[in-house]
């Protein structure tokens, strides 16, 4: 299964290009939660017409509440999608998604606690209460360092609201790297994180994914997608400031301020490609990934098959 695995993931960079004449084809992208910074390259590509020159017509669909990303590509609601890890979860269960484009190669979610609380160690959270979603392969990441460390919690249901933390409703809660810490300092408090990262667990964040049908029905569209997005994410970050402009006046349901954004771009860029450009996917580390998730998350698959 891991050998199948890893060569999915890679596959599709085998696939050569050729060019491409109008009229342009409709496809969707569905991303994981609404407009900002981190859907900076898909913006770009649209807004700097690097789909169109591809021959692509990309709709952007932003995040609703309760959807599911992974269901709304494998129904073929969307032909494409932005998720994380857990795509390799659901892989190793025989669901037929095929990772195309690493973003992030590290992953920004973590805990977030207030420095007054006195917590100093992820296990000072064992029994606290924590807003966190109790879907397992959520955030899997912050899910496999409460089981790795054996941590019970009583978990709430995640609202994204940094008050239930100030007003102490909450002990800790999940959060983004490049968002939460910094929305917590603005309002004068300092922040406590606990990273996955910190205590072993290396994930990759966001991934451009599809499925197995989508390629093999059509692979010189999964291409040109890969293609023009890699692009768009290189101009974002190569051009903060007319991305951050853009995100402002077209795309900022979210009412970000251009500060926010700025960090935003800051922090993301760290978790982007360490010494890796995009797109690039590990073996090693896809490796280390599934088994993880063989451990921590048993199930029916098996890695030796």
């Amino acid at each position: 299964m891991i050998k199948r695995l890893i060569f999915t993931l890679y596959a599709i960079h085998l696939f050569c290009t050729t060019l491409w004449s109008s009229p342009l084809e409709k496809v969707s992208l569905q991303l994981k939660w609404k407009y900002q910074f981190q859907f900076a390259g898909f913006i770009m590509a649209t807004e700097k017409g690097f789909y169109e020159e591809v021959g692509l017509d990309v709709k952007l669909k932003e995040f609703k509440a309760n959807l599911n990303v992974i269901n709304e590509v494998l129904t073929e609601e969307s032909t494409f999608g932005i998720d994380d890890s857990q795509l390799i979860y659901y892989r190793l269960q025989g669901k037929p998604l095929v990772g195309l484009m690493t973003i992030l190669q590290t992953s920004p979610v973590m805990f977030l606690a207030l420095k007054e609380s006195g917590f100093t160690n992820i296990k000072d959270l064992d029994g606290k209460r924590l807003e966190i979603t109790n879907n397992s392969t959520l955030n899997i990441s912050t899910q496999a360092l409460l089981r790795a460390f054996h941590i019970n919690t009583l978990k709430t249901s995640p609202t994204f609201h940094l008050d239930r933390l100030i007003n102490h409703e909450v002990d800790a809660m999940v959060a983004y790297d490049s968002n939460e810490p910094y929305a917590l300092k603005k309002l004068g408090y300092e922040p406590q994180v606990f990273s996955p990262m910190d205590y072993g667990f290396n994930f990759y964040g966001d991934i451009l994914f599809t499925t197995e049908k989508t390629i093999q029905e059509d692979p010189q569209l999964v291409k040109r997608m890969h293609d023009a997005s890699k692009k768009g994410w290189e101009y974002a970050f190569t051009h903060r400031d007319e991305t951050i402009d853009i995100i402002l006046k077209k795309y900022n349901t979210q009412k970000h301020s251009r500060e926010s954004l700025e960090n935003e771009a800051k922090v993301l860029k760290k978790h982007s490609n360490e010494e890796h450009e995009f797109s690039f996917l590990d073996h090693d580390k896809v490796e280390a990934i599934a088994k993880a998730f063989a451990i921590l998350f048993p199930s029916k698959y098996d890695l030796s098959t």
